[in-house]
């Protein structure tokens, strides 16, 4: 940030100096002009004066204005909306590391009742307990802000504002990028599969058919129906234009992009359906951009609590000892504020049942 408008600057000024040389540069040329004709002819009569005005002299767009900030105007790359808090939600804890307890699957849903004679003993039954942790990790990233930057800026720029936009955003897309790879692997959820027919195939393919597959297994495996579907990007965009999709709906919706996108929880019968959306750069920092979806080109499916407390199953929490916090402080001696975004965190699958992910659907 700071960098970025400190260059800025330097490159502002430098073209006011350029300007400044380059009309000095012209008069230059305009006088030494006048005087060869003065040489030539003895006197430079008022046509030639002219002519030379306008070769040498007349100022153009550029040579009155030298190009400023807009004031209403400034450019950002910020990812529009980010779901990972949607599928795994934010628990907060007063310690960075603990445990919980874990009632076993398979004794709950063990049916132990017994049918009892007059006079006789019910039946008895008990359940253990098992215990799992979470182990928050910090994540931070601080800038500064100059007060050199800071009182330089012009209008749109507004230094303090950006620096604590920056950093929060940072750590939001850091979380994304945990989870998404948390959870579009296969090897860390309960089970999943890539297409055989990809689903941007239209011919062959049958997501419809897929979808009921994962939502078998969720089923089968904690006697609960998901209720997400996360969809990346190129996921929802194959979706959209599926015939087998747009069979269905045809004689209740419009072809409308809209539309069809709001009658796709229908279809899949998934009440909540996400799209992740989000881009990051994995370059090293200096480095050649590369941009990539953060979510890949998959899509996953879960069953998630929207109540999350005692007793309760869900495909993952963020154990959160510090969520999201942002920081500043002044540094005297260097003359600058420094802002900083951190959280105290640890994002954990509480029940890799809870979760079926499709790999490389397009």
């Amino acid at each position: 940030m700071s960098d970025f408008l400190d260059g800025y600057y330097k490159r502002y000024y430098e073209r006011l100096d350029a300007k400044a040389a380059k009309v000095e540069k012209k008069f230059a040329k305009f006088y030494e002009a006048r005087q060869r004709i003065r040489e030539e002819k003895g006197v430079v009569t008022d046509e030639e004066n002219r002519a030379l005005v306008k070769e040498y002299y007349d100022p153009t767009e550029k040579d009155v204005h030298v190009d400023a900030p807009l004031t209403r105007l400034s450019i950002a790359y910020r990812n529009e909306g980010y779901i990972a808090d949607r599928l795994f939600p934010v628990f907060p804890v007063k310690k960075a590391s603990d445990v919980y307890y874990v009632m076993p699957r398979d004794t709950w849903l063990l049916n132990q009742v017994r049918r009892r004679g007059a006079g006789g003993r019910a039946a008895e039954a008990g359940y253990s307990l098992t215990t799992s942790n979470y182990n928050c990790v910090e994540w931070a990233l601080a800038t500064i802000v100059p007060d050199r930057v800071r009182e330089n800026a012009d209008d749109p720029l507004n230094p303090d504002q950006q620096a604590v936009e920056f950093v929060t955003d940072q750590i939001m897309l850091a979380r994304e990028v945990r989870v998404a790879n948390l959870v579009t692997s296969i090897t860390t959820v309960g089970s999943g599969v890539t297409p055989t027919n990809l689903w941007s195939n239209g011919l062959t393919s049958d997501p419809i058919a897929d979808i009921r597959t994962g939502q078998a297994f969720i089923r089968n495996q904690i006697g609960r129906r998901p209720n997400l579907l996360i969809l990346s990007f190129n996921a929802q965009q194959v979706l959209l234009d599926h015939p087998l999709i747009l069979e269905r709906i045809k004689y209740d919706q419009t072809a409308d992009t809209n539309a069809v996108r709001k009658a796709m929880s229908g279809v899949f019968d998934v009440p909540t359906i996400l799209l992740g959306e989000s881009v990051v750069n994995n370059a090293a920092e200096g480095g050649t951009a590369s941009y990539v979806d953060v979510w890949g080109n998959h899509a996953v499916l879960a069953y998630v609590n929207p109540n999350i407390g005692l007793r309760t199953l869900t495909a993952g929490l963020m154990f959160a000892q510090t969520d999201r916090q942002i920081r500043s402080g002044r540094e005297e001696r260097d003359l600058y504020d420094w802002v900083e975004a951190r959280e105290v965190i640890d994002e954990r699958i509480l029940d890799r049942n809870c979760i079926y992910t499709f790999t490389s659907v397009v």
